[in-house]
């Protein structure tokens, strides 16, 4: 049994504590702590971030949801934050996600993204209060759809200034699953995989995520999933690092090998 897993975090440098790596997580058990990277696409490190604070802020909603009050405005918000960020991103800064140019207006889909998105600038700079400009932008896209195509929610030809946008969870879901599908044809079917689970607070996965064990002679880094699979785990209670069986450590192969069988790739680290 190994003791006293710890993580590799570097000390935070002087007045530096207000901000983090990107896509990395720290999470502290106890006297333990695990850093992990998160998958990230290579281009879209930014959209990447948006969607972690869309993750929170419905999180924040569900609790909100199961006290009686149903509203997702709050991750409306950051799904359009999100979304803004992935257009000006995956366009280098070339498209802005509020030009109707932009859009398939003959698409329920995008037609609803772009009339939503009028709504939503206003929700983020004017408190949700539906005030003239946003009228005027707002009808002036239902305007240009003469053929009759229906938004994929329920959203009326006209707007009343001074009305408060608010939506329910319901509605919140199918604007969400359609904006990652207008994402989902302009990237890669990995890319949205990684995104759309970027997106929600329970359904992420990590690149990586690594271990530091304290040794005699120094510390054994490891990734914490590759020791997981090989039946390693840790105590609910103790946090003590344990292995299915008696483990030695071979230098030369920088493996960690269990009478089991089985083996995960470790680099010792020595002391200084």
């Amino acid at each position: 049994m190994y003791k006293g897993l710890y993580c590799c975090v570097s000390s935070n440098k002087k007045g530096t504590n207000l901000f983090k790596e990107p896509n990395i997580f720290v999470q502290t058990m106890g006297k333990l702590t695990f850093r992990a990277t998160f998958s990230c696409p290579k281009n879209l490190r930014a959209t990447c971030i948006a969607m972690e604070s869309l993750a929170k802020a419905e999180n924040r909603d569900d609790i909100t949801k199961r006290s009686g009050i149903d509203d997702y405005s709050l991750s409306f918000g950051k799904l359009f934050n999100a979304f803004d960020t992935f257009i000006k991103e995956h366009s280098n800064k070339k498209k802005s996600a509020g030009r109707m140019k932009n859009y398939d207006l003959y698409d329920p889909c995008e037609f609803t993204i772009i009339l939503l998105w009028q709504i939503r600038n206003v929700w983020t700079h004017h408190g949700g209060l539906v005030d003239k400009n946003c009228k005027t932008k707002y009808e002036a896209v239902h305007n240009k759809n003469i053929v009759g195509i229906k938004t994929i929610i329920d959203l009326p030809q006209e707007l009343e200034i001074g009305q408060e946008f608010t939506i329910k969870f319901d509605d919140y879901k199918i604007v969400k699953s359609c904006i990652l599908n207008y994402i989902g044809k302009r990237v890669s079917e990995e890319d949205l995989k990684i995104l759309s689970t970027r997106s929600s607070i329970s359904n992420f996965k990590f690149k990586e995520c690594l271990a530091s064990l304290p040794l005699d002679s120094g510390s054994l880094v490891f990734d914490l999933v590759e020791a997981y699979d090989c039946g390693c785990e840790i105590d609910q209670i103790t946090y003590e690092f344990k292995t299915p069986s008696e483990a030695k450590y071979d230098i030369k192969k920088e493996l960690v090998i269990l009478s089991n069988g089985k083996s995960f790739p470790a680099k010792l680290v020595k002391r200084h």
